[in-house]
């Protein structure tokens, strides 16, 4: 076989992994033209289309290989040559994603493992994840007495000091890795609120060494984990240092911020989740497997009902509570562990749902709140519907104050002076039905036949009992009048 070309793909130094490419007469163009950066390296263990591999005739290194190509068109043997990881770095990549998905969740509102895919040569490959990790002290999360205390300088000669103790976990460390689609390395970046630009330079140096050490991502964050605050040396005495911009003579473990308490901020709410999570499945694992959707999710993005313990994944508590506002379901508004009748707080569903809904939630609250009030009432015209409040002892003849419409305050129907929104008859079925009601029964009643109507009965049937022990019918007329002893 007759060959017309020959190109070499090298790493640009010296190596075992250059491959020499032979083919017909055609335009092959540069390296970052078939989507190969310039210092990639093609494997030659991988096969080629109908490709012969032979030795290459170069005596000073017999290591060196020729891949013989013989494609039918170009864009085929681009695309065989344009080869993305080794299967075996595929599947040790993917391996790898899988541990971390497993120890740490699924991407849930900044924490868990976020994976990004990329089509490589029509290959889908993992091209970066992004992890939020918690250091420990000492690496460990099951000794009580492993804490150390938070430090705040601030001022000039006479510095105020605060001191806040009992810290075991330091706040999320913030860390994305790029992976290479042709080759197993990684870029990593370090985002951190608790540390400054010159720690995270430190620390995304020291991962990027540990990724090349090991070849793998699990062992670097189990690093992060364990390692990374000796690594880091910011302790002094088991205490970290905030400090402002003007505390003279600064110590080499000061840390400087202008708001050193919004720093301190972030300890405490960690601190808070966490013990939110004591006595539960969630104290334990870094990871949960949502009870509704199975889905494995990280544990500090898990929704816990306070009165209950029950946790749930944001998303679906998100959904649950969501979908009952706007049905209207507010008494609904519960655990979603089956049988549990916890209610969800106001705080919570603020958090979870979106503005429009939370504001249709408070106008159900308001309107629950006013047609369960025995002292407000709600204008009757439907154009209007505005609520007012009812003076004690008030006459039953009202004029809304919004819209000016005239009502009973009793039965709600256009005025009626002088004569009584009820019969007498109905006025004794409802003082029957309230002595024999349980409470249940008499918030039952109310609601049928409206609570005003109930008490006017009850206030009618103490009048009659009244005027049959304090008057007497006039001869005349029949009225009753008092007797005067």
């Amino acid at each position: 076989m007759e060959h017309d070309e020959c190109i070499v793909l090298s790493s640009g130094e010296e190596s075992d992994d250059d491959v020499v490419v032979v083919g017909t007469a055609i335009d092959w163009g540069t390296p970052e033209s078939w989507g190969l950066p310039g210092t990639s390296r093609v494997s030659r263990k991988r096969s080629i289309a109908t490709a012969e591999i032979s030795a290459a005739a170069d005596d000073d290194d017999d290591d060196d290989a020729a891949i013989i190509v013989d494609c039918p068109s170009t864009s085929s043997c681009l695309s065989d040559v344009a080869m993305v990881l080794s299967q075996r770095d595929a599947k040790k990549r993917a391996e790898d994603i899988e541990a971390l998905k497993q120890q740490f969740g699924n991407d849930d509102s900044g924490w868990g493992a976020k994976v990004m895919v990329t089509k490589f040569a029509d290959e889908d490959v993992v091209s970066g994840v992004a992890i939020s990790v918690m250091p420990l002290l000492n690496g460990r999360a099951d000794d009580p007495t492993d804490s150390f205390t938070v430090v705040l300088l601030s001022g000039g000669g006479a510095s105020i000091q605060e001191v806040h103790g009992g810290y075991r976990h330091f706040p999320p460390i913030r860390v994305r890795v790029e992976l290479s689609a042709t080759e197993n390395s990684a870029k990593f970046y370090v985002n951190c609120s608790w540390l400054v630009k010159d720690h995270m330079k430190r620390l995304t140096a020291k991962l990027e060494y540990k990724y090349r050490k090991h070849r793998s991502l699990k062992p670097v964050f189990d690093w992060l984990i364990a390692g990374s605050i000796k690594f880091l040396d910011v302790l002094h005495h088991r205490r970290i240092f905030y400090v402002t911009p003007d505390v003279e003579q600064k110590k080499r473990y000061h840390i400087t911020f202008h708001n050193p308490s919004e720093v301190h901020k972030l300890y405490r709410d960690v601190q808070a989740k966490l013990a939110s999570h004591e006595g539960t499945a969630l104290a334990a694992e870094k990871a949960f497997d949502c009870a509704v959707c199975f889905d494995h999710k990280p544990s500090m993005a898990a929704i816990m009902f306070p009165e209950c313990k029950h946790f749930f994944c944001r998303a679906c508590v998100s959904e649950d509570l969501s979908i009952k506002v706007r049905e209207g379901q507010l008494k609904d508004l519960t655990c979603l562990e089956s049988g549990c009748k916890i209610h969800a707080d106001m705080e919570m569903i603020k958090t979870l749902v979106d503005g429009g809904t939370f504001q249709r939630y408070c106008d159900l609250t308001t309107d629950q709140f006013v047609d369960d009030s025995k002292m407000i009432i709600r204008c009757p015209k439907k154009e209007c519907n505005a609520p007012m409040e009812l003076i004690p002892n008030a006459q039953r003849e009202l004029s809304c104050l919004t819209c000016g419409h005239h009502f009973c305050g009793t039965c709600r129907a256009a005025p009626h002076p002088g004569v009584p929104c009820l019969s007498d008859d109905e006025k004794k079925q409802i003082r029957e039905e309230w002595k024999a009601a349980d409470e249940n029964g008499k918030k039952a009643l109310e609601k049928r036949v409206g609570a005003n109507n109930v008490k006017f009965a009850l206030e009618d049937a103490e009048s009659e009992e009244w005027i049959t022990k304090n008057a007497k019918p006039c001869p005349s007329c029949a009225t009753p009048i008092e007797v005067f002893v």
